[in-house]
């Protein structure tokens, strides 16, 4: 038993989840014919004799430990994995069965599928890594604006709200450093700025997202897609595919939640997708050609990042995505998230709470 922390202050005695699954366990069941295991491919195997198709347990699949561990000053917390549960796992469960049950949805049904979607597009390993490559190249212009905003606020006399830790939208994440150091100019001094591009910045980012830029696609209008007869859905470990498409292969993954014409799918079981075409309006069910789902089972295939999950094995998938033999990549991968927590956990005490309860004239 460990003490979890939150901003609010304490708290309970409870056990800290440290195996952060970031495909769901209840989604992957859809796909699970006992309830406790799935087929999947691995797209990064250490040698040939790794079996194409294996059964994998569904609580020891897609998952890293302490993925969304936070490091606060006063301890570890995972009230990120316990607000992704609550706000977007719990309710989305309800509405995927009445989906597959062929219940009709209410407005708030959809909501609850379309936040569910949103969520598990930015929770990803994938999502990880291409939001960290992005904010490395924004994060000066982010800094610049952060110190202009603290300059502004303390000629004011206040502190600003990078520093207080009392919005509601990730900014407890948000590893911001801001010190004060002397100038060579008499009777000034320097503000110095400090980021860390890592897990709680990605963090942040993933909760002002799902805390704002989600309006967006609450306004739009959903539709369930059913592949054609003999056609049976699959996923993967990077389950939500922005799309691009121009026509029969031509396509890319680019595809974005407030850009016309992008298309954003989601299976949610074997036999029903969650769709949306921006700009587009579709009905609430959509049955789809043979062809179609054939080229949307290669669509989601090459969308996978290291797991492509099914109902059964499927012959045609070492053709669509070939895996790759790598030892030493493999390794090389299990040693980054064997250290993942360390490095992360040690890398963050530097910022944890730094400013949050410092006044005006501490700066």
């Amino acid at each position: 038993m460990v003490l979890i922390v939150s901003k609010g202050g304490i708290n309970k005695v409870t056990e800290l989840h440290r195996k952060n699954h970031f495909v769901p366990q209840f989604y992957l069941k859809k796909w699970s014919s006992d309830g406790h295991k799935i087929w999947g491919y691995k797209l990064l195997v250490p040698h040939q004799n790794v079996p194409l198709w294996k059964l994998y347990s569904i609580k020891s699949i897609a998952y890293h430990s302490h993925l969304y561990t936070v490091q606060f000053d006063d301890g570890e917390s995972d009230e990120f994995e316990r607000w992704i549960e609550k706000e977007f796992e719990t309710p989305a469960e309800e509405a995927i069965t009445k989906v597959i049950s062929g219940r009709r949805l209410y407005p708030e049904d959809w909501e609850k599928l379309i936040k569910f979607a949103a969520a598990q597009s930015m929770r990803t390993p994938a999502r990880l890594q291409k939001e960290l490559e992005r904010m490395k190249n924004e994060m000066p212009r982010i800094l610049d604006t952060t110190l202009q905003n603290v300059v502004k606020a303390l000629e004011e006399g206040s502190i600003p709200k990078s520093l207080s830790n009392t919005s509601d939208d990730g900014i407890e994440y948000l590893p911001i450093n801001i010190s004060k150091e002397p100038s060579t100019e008499p009777g000034k001094a320097l503000l110095k700025v400090e980021t860390l591009v890592g897990r709680s910045a990605w963090l942040y980012e993933v909760k002002h997202i799902l805390t704002k830029t989600i309006k967006v696609l609450l306004n739009y209008k959903w539709s369930i897609m059913h592949p054609a007869h003999g056609v049976k859905w699959i996923t993967s470990d990077d389950p939500v595919i922005p799309l691009n498409y121009y026509g029969k292969g031509s396509y890319n993954y680019g595809g974005g939640w407030g850009r016309k014409g992008s298309q954003i799918l989601l299976p949610l079981s074997p036999q029903h997708m969650l769709y949306i075409q921006v700009g587009e309006k579709s009905p609430p069910r959509i049955d789809l050609s043979y062809e179609r789902s054939i080229e949307l089972l290669d669509i989601i295939a090459k969308h996978a990042d290291r797991h492509i999950f099914a109902t059964e094995p499927i012959e045609e998938i070492e053709n669509i995505r070939p895996r790759i033999v790598d030892p030493e990549a493999y390794k090389d991968e299990k040693k980054v998230w064997a250290r993942w927590h360390e490095e992360q956990s040690s890398a963050e005490k530097k910022y944890v709470s730094k400013t949050k309860d410092k006044k005006p004239n501490d700066l």
